[in-house]
């Protein structure tokens, strides 16, 4: 194989390969062969089948396809060890003339990966935040531990319903046609509303404040446009209640029994409840802190780094950020792109600028990290991935056996695990190397 350079524009680089007639020759007579051991035809054993036979029910250009198919990784492999390219993606192929007794000329254009000048590492510094504990935060946690266990109790007392209180109704709903009740929704249904649920309409809330057991409650609330339910988006639907019960909300208090029940047993007492509680609030606040020092360390790396993003990529990177966010959007209000626009003051355009310098960031993120696991032989071991696979596997609950099976399955989900440990080794080792003060937190 002889091979040249024909051009090189930043980084794109244009390779000619050329394989010799005789070397292509083999090719063929190797794909004749496996295509024999591949077809099923009736008369002819496996792998016996004639290569007029073969061209006859497969066509000339099948086998050709197939040379082409084995001969080009070949090359390929061949060209990107002799020039030491690292590449960005697979590069484009174009071909010349396919004809047995040819020679083969392949065009490969390269998308390199930039260059990236790096700064004296060592001079970088970064904050990292530390959080303590707080009393006031073990309170706090403990207070939702208890809402959580809380319990209704009747009022026997007749008094008007507060904004505390639990409320059952028996209540039927109509969409409103006009000043008309038009379809019914729904007819006699009984629920307990707990007024003091921040999810809880404010109009209901209002409606039944000062309210007393017996009365009867008419609301009428207009449903947002983007409700998941066409029959009462974007309309008033009205509700008819009758108060028939009246509870309050008893907060329980913490007791040894309570802190071992909502510990599974964990915690005996409530003492070590509570310092179960601070020991947990300190772990989540020490990887909040080194979350934002990591980040912050490789943010004043980008910094430093010169690097030049290709356009080409910046803008895949961009389009592919903007279908993400379509599909949010679908997802979460249920809205057509075009409202959503509108609705939120802005056009594609300008969200796309956005999107576009967020893409340049996010890639050149992707090319410092994988620049400096390079440049400083940062590798994933075979241990590494043992390590990653046993973690992941615990930590969402799956059998090991399986998870490795479905790894197994997909060989791109195995080579986004091993990218993304390297980019941790990487961010680790980037820890390690540069200055690091710790500043205290109100």
């Amino acid at each position: 194989m002889k091979s040249e350079i024909i051009s090189q524009d930043k980084n794109k680089l244009v390779i000619k390969a050329v394989v010799d007639a005789d070397s292509f020759s083999k090719t063929v007579s190797a794909a004749v062969r496996d295509l024999s051991k591949k077809v099923n035809l009736k008369g002819f054993r496996k792998g016996h089948v004639p290569r007029k036979t073969l061209e006859l029910f497969l066509g000339k250009g099948a086998i050709y396809e197939e040379a082409v198919d084995q001969i080009l990784p070949r090359v390929m492999g061949d060209i990107i060890q002799e020039y030491d390219l690292t590449l960005m993606e697979d590069p484009k192929v174009k071909l010349g003339k396919v004809e047995e007794g040819e020679p083969l000329e392949m065009e490969f254009t390269f998308s390199l990966r930039p260059e990236v000048h790096f700064p004296d590492i060592a001079s970088l510094s970064v904050e990292k935040p530390v959080f303590s504990v707080t009393d006031e935060m073990v309170q706090e946690e403990i207070g939702r531990i208890l809402e959580a266990n809380a319990t209704h109790e009747p009022v026997v007392e007749e008094r008007p319903i507060t904004s505390e209180d639990v409320v059952e109704v028996l209540y039927s709903s109509w969409v409103l046609d006009g000043d008309e009740l038009g379809e019914k929704l729904e007819d006699s249904q009984i629920t307990k509303v707990e007024l003091s649920n921040p999810s809880i309409r404010p109009d209901i809330v209002d409606a039944l404040v000062g309210k007393s057991v017996g009365d009867e409650v008419s609301v009428d609330i207009r449903v947002d446009e983007g409700y998941n339910n066409p029959k009462v988006a974007g309309k008033v639907v009205r509700y008819a209640m009758s108060i028939r019960g009246l509870m309050k909300v008893v907060i329980p208090e913490l007791t040894d029994e309570l802190a071992e029940r909502v510990s599974r047993g964990e915690c005996k007492t409530a003492e070590e409840l509570r310092k179960a509680i601070r020991e947990g609030i300190e772990r989540s606040l020490a990887a909040r802190s080194e979350d934002a020092a990591r980040t912050a360390a490789l943010q004043a790396l980008c910094d430093a780094c010169e690097v030049e993003v290709p356009e080409e990529m910046a803008l895949r990177e961009r389009d592919h950020l903007l279908s993400q966010e379509k599909d949010r959007v679908k997802r979460q209000t249920g809205k057509e792109w075009e409202d959503f626009l509108k609705e939120s003051g802005t056009d594609e355009e300008k969200l796309g600028e956005e999107m576009l310098a967020r893409a340049r960031d996010l890639i050149k993120k992707e090319l410092v990290l994988w620049a400096l696991a390079d440049r400083e032989g940062i590798e994933v071991a075979p241990e590494d991935l043992e390590e990653e696979i046993r973690r992941v596997s615990a930590s969402v609950g799956i059998e090991e056996a399986k998870f490795r099976s479905f790894l197994a399955s997909n060989r791109s989900r195995l080579d986004e695990m091993a990218s993304s440990i390297r980019k941790r080794k990487t961010l680790d080792w980037l820890m390690s190397n540069i200055k690091i003060e710790e500043v205290p937190q109100a």
